[in-house]
């Protein structure tokens, strides 16, 4: 094993090596522990990078795995790619090929160094947009929930959004049955996974997505920073408030009325802290999403100046038709 590899001009050290099916991985560097590891790694046979995810090892892992893999290796899909996945002891590897972009929280960590470099409201509302329909295909096709959405598991590639980890999808049978602490990343869980539901579905991905859009849109976490750990503490909603995004966000000029005052329903609806008060399915909620997106689409047609023309023609023609309407 060598010691250290070059890489696009870059010198890596090798810490380890995981010998997988008829391949040697180079680990580079660890990505994230506990519960699930996740590495960067390096394929000397194909000349590339990797990452590599050990995933606790059951009885339906491999059938998950082949739905993901069947998914994720689409052109349409929010996921990385599946290369292949090789059971050994209680552990499950998984390739990946590598993808290549800047993950969620560090553009939220710089953009909090720099507030000029903020994305745009619209921007932002594109990340969710994207980000809905990556969970919505999870759904849909695996029936799995993803249960620990997050920025750092996000990476953002030109006009796509990449769902960098899945190790927390679980399908209902067995999220009563998951470890204790699994999927809670801080403010981002949903309040019923922090209260330790042994039913946990579809809608706390739509509380960790819309947690992540108010933050986009705000600078800030919902609900004080407390986000789903809003009723830990004394199990009530008395006192716990969402205000708006529309009324925090420092960017609130650059986008019309109508935008906030939909926005702040879909997210109203998204963060509501107890799951039925959220929406009823995926599809409902991407309906809302599609049907602002649609507004906002119609609206670049139309230009400040003519927008102002066509406002001034409608007023004239309603007060022409009250004029000569009969009394």
């Amino acid at each position: 094993m060598p010691q250290t590899i070059r890489f696009r001009g870059q010198a890596y050290p090798v810490l380890d090596c995981f010998h997988l099916g008829r391949r040697d991985y180079l680990v580079l560097k660890s990505l994230s522990g506990g519960l699930r590891e996740r590495y960067k790694a390096y394929d000397p046979i194909a000349r590339d990078l990797r990452a590599v995810l050990v995933l606790p090892r059951s009885s339906t892992s491999s059938r998950h795995l082949n739905n993901l893999k069947h998914l994720a290796n689409r052109n349409s899909a929010n996921f990385p790619m599946i290369l292949e996945f090789h059971p050994r002891g209680d552990q499950m590897f998984v390739i990946q090929a590598w993808v290549w972009g800047h993950d969620l929280a560090r553009k939220l960590e710089h953009a909090a160094r720099h507030p000029d470099s903020w994305p745009h409201p619209a921007e932002c509302f594109q990340i969710y947009r994207r980000l809905a329909h990556g969970l919505s295909q999870i759904q849909h096709e695996t029936g799995l929930v993803h249960g620990d959405v997050k920025p750092s598991n996000i990476v953002l590639v030109r006009n796509r959004v990449f769902l960098i980890d899945f190790g927390n999808a679980w399908t209902l049978e067995q999220s009563a049955h998951r470890p204790p602490g699994d999927g809670l990343s801080g403010a981002y869980a949903s309040p019923e996974q922090h209260r330790g539901e042994p039913f946990v579905d579809f809608s706390s991905d739509t509380f960790s997505a819309s947690v992540i859009a108010y933050q986009l849109l705000t600078r800030q976490i919902p609900y004080d920073g407390l986000g789903g750990k809003a009723l830990v503490a004394d199990n009530s909603e008395s006192g716990v408030q969402l205000i708006p995004a529309s009324q925090l966000s420092p960017h609130r000029s650059q986008m019309r009325d109508e935008f906030w005052r939909r926005i702040d329903q879909i997210l109203a609806r998204g963060l509501a802290l107890q799951p039925k008060d959220r929406f009823a399915n995926a599809d409902a909620w991407l309906t809302e999403i599609e049907s602002l997106n649609a507004m906002l689409k119609l609206q670049t047609t139309v230009s400040p100046w003519n927008e102002r023309i066509l406002n001034a023609l409608n007023w004239f023609t309603s007060w022409f038709r009250n004029r000569n309407s009969p009394v």
